[in-house]
């Protein structure tokens, strides 16, 4: 969800022309006030030149010029000014932005069926730690999920969805220890609902699961879910929630479908 424009109290004028932050304010002023537009794409761009990564203001400049490209439809051009913001290791929000484009770009309509059998998948790591890839058991390609959760954080797989979602079947099993993961969804208002119940995954076979989301109760608002308005999907785990002392699991997954 791209981020609407702050309203800056006050701005500095003339002297923007030598401070970079200043500069920034300058148009944020005038995009809240008169709506973002070409030219304050224009402006933005020609600030993004005049800032290094060292800069206090850089990080903010990369991300609004990126927020309003994408408002202005420049996706790809928003996608590269996120990516050289990324890049510095200085802009978290403009990570957390190219995912948000990114899972746009990728959602899935439905009836959806991924099998892994390639990389082109909808599917990306939704925290810091842990890590995903395709890997293979049995002659079989998988989605392999290594969720690494810090003491109070939880780690997360999340993909988008266009078109709305009734239901999510996975068949998944555990490697190293059982494991255990809770189904959430966030409709089109960053709404989040959660399924009633963990998904339950052995460690020594394959199980098929189904999530319907109807179940899925409201976390933080009375607002029920209306299911035609699920836009992302995330999968979540925590270390509290493991089933086993024996250790961190993975989870591989040989399918997952959405419906």
């Amino acid at each position: 969800m791209l981020a609407a424009f702050p309203t800056v109290l006050f701005t500095q004028g003339a002297w923007a022309q030598e401070d970079p932050g200043l500069a920034l304010a300058d148009q944020l002023l005038d995009a809240s006030v008169s709506g973002a537009g070409p030219a304050q794409v224009a402006a933005l761009t020609e600030l993004s030149t005049r800032v290094a990564a060292t800069d206090a203001a850089g990080p903010a400049v990369w991300y609004w010029l990126a927020n309003t490209q994408a408002q202005q439809g420049q996706l790809e051009a928003a996608r590269s000014t996120l990516l050289e913001g990324i890049r510095t290791g200085a802009c978290p929000d403009c990570q957390d932005l190219f995912q948000e484009l990114e899972l746009e770009r990728l959602a899935a309509g439905r009836p959806t069926t991924w099998t892994f059998d390639d990389p082109h998948h909808g599917l990306f790591l939704g925290s810091e730690g842990g890590s995903i890839r395709l890997g293979a058991l049995e002659g079989r390609t998988l989605l392999e999920w290594a969720p690494e959760p810090g003491p109070d954080t939880a780690d997360r797989v999340v993909f988008g969805v266009r078109e709305g979602l009734a239901s999510l079947t996975v068949e998944v099993r555990a490697v190293g220890a059982p494991g255990a993961f809770q189904v959430q969804v966030v409709d089109r208002a960053g709404r989040r609902y959660v399924s009633p119940d963990l998904v339950a995954v052995p460690a020594d076979r394959f199980v098929t699961v189904t999530r319907d989301v109807k179940d899925f109760a409201p976390l933080a608002t009375g607002v029920p879910l209306d299911p035609d308005d699920v836009r992302r999907v995330e999968l979540v785990e925590w270390a509290a929630a493991r089933p086993s002392a024996a250790g961190a699991p993975a989870f591989l997954f040989d399918a997952l479908t959405l419906r």
